[in-house]
């Protein structure tokens, strides 16, 4: 039988197998991190909240209640963008702003 090359000679000859090395960011510290957590979940003061358009989020209403949709989980998108997307999930034809609209904007 032909005997095996050994693998330092082979293929792999000058390659070593290193370990990965963990960097450490400064200042971490997990359990402070778990504590601001916990701090914030038991006081809703200090709980950080999101100011939208009212105007967006009433036209988001709006469409949901007009296609029976009791409830989706958008996380922390912008009402906006949620609308855009729940149109083009169910294939409503995305109203393009018209020039009328684009100018009054510009103008502000």
């Amino acid at each position: 039988m032909e005997e095996w090359r050994s693998i330092g000679s082979g293929m792999l000859g000058g390659m070593s197998m290193q370990r990965p090395t963990a960097t450490s960011v400064p200042n971490f510290d997990p359990v402070d991190l778990m504590m601001k957590k916990k701090q914030q979940q038991d006081n809703p003061q200090l709980q950080s909240t999101m100011e939208y358009n009212t105007d967006d989020v009433y036209e988001l209403q709006e469409f949901c209640r007009k296609h029976n949709i009791i409830g989706f989980n958008c996380g922390r998108m912008n009402p906006k963008a949620a609308l855009r997307m729940l149109k083009s999930r169910m294939g409503v034809p995305i109203e393009e702003a018209t020039p009328d609209k684009i100018k009054s904007l510009l103008k502000g």
